[in-house]
């Protein structure tokens, strides 16, 4: 909508009711979206936030698009629900991120940049591996308490894009010499990838040896 807000953005328990664009809209100060719910598509790609910004306990039912949004100041979406499809592509955090208890069905943060702190603990994430291909994170992000991880693939399709997501996953827990974490992802990697194979051949035998 490309709209200005110069002063303290208030929507806390708002409820959108149908699509609501927030399209390339600057947020000059504090923009307060807690307990708002999301009806329908929401829109904030190439929004700029200014200040602190709050997304807490909101649900999102349909999809949503944060792509090529800046985000300056320090930003919550503790004990956000996405409902449907959200994306981060190429969205830019340049304070600290916390994603603490969030619900994600879909989440992409593709080409993401996470210049501080990020906290992903106790999310969940019910449908898909979350995608990071591409993303640039701060050593200190937090992964603790990720109990809920999408059930095994059904098919080969399924089980390609775990693969590739763990695969990820795993390369940046390694990079930040988080050890634990990143063994955890490579035995999911192998799980997702047992799909590709040929049930009870050598390799598959093989794979489900090292679980």
């Amino acid at each position: 909508s490309s709209s200005i807000f110069r002063k303290e953005a208030r929507f806390e328990y708002a409820y959108f009711l149908d699509a609501a664009s927030f399209h390339h809209t600057r947020f000059l100060a504090f923009a307060d979206f807690n307990h708002a719910q999301f009806l329908g598509t929401a829109e904030f790609d190439r929004a700029r936030f200014s200040a602190e910004t709050d997304f807490e306990i909101i649900r999102f039912e349909g999809r949503t698009r944060f792509d090529e949004a800046n985000f300056e100041g320090a930003t919550s979406f503790r004990e956000v629900a996405f409902a449907d499809v959200v994306s981060f592509g190429s969205a830019t955090f340049a304070g600290p991120a916390g994603f603490f208890m969030g619900t994600f069905s879909d989440a992409s943060f593709v080409n993401t940049k996470f210049l501080k702190k990020v906290d992903f603990s106790y999310a969940q994430f019910r449908t898909y591996v979350p995608d990071l291909r591409g993303a640039e994170m701060w050593e200190g992000s937090e992964w603790r308490g990720n109990y809920y991880w999408p059930p095994p693939p059904k098919t080969a399709e399924e089980a390609q894009s775990q693969v590739d997501r763990y695969e990820r996953l795993k390369w940046e827990m390694r990079r930040q010499y988080k050890h634990q974490d990143q063994v955890f992802f490579a035995a999911m990697k192998l799980r997702a990838r047992r799909e590709l194979l040929r049930r009870y051949s050598p390799a598959w035998l093989l794979n489900v040896s090292y679980e």
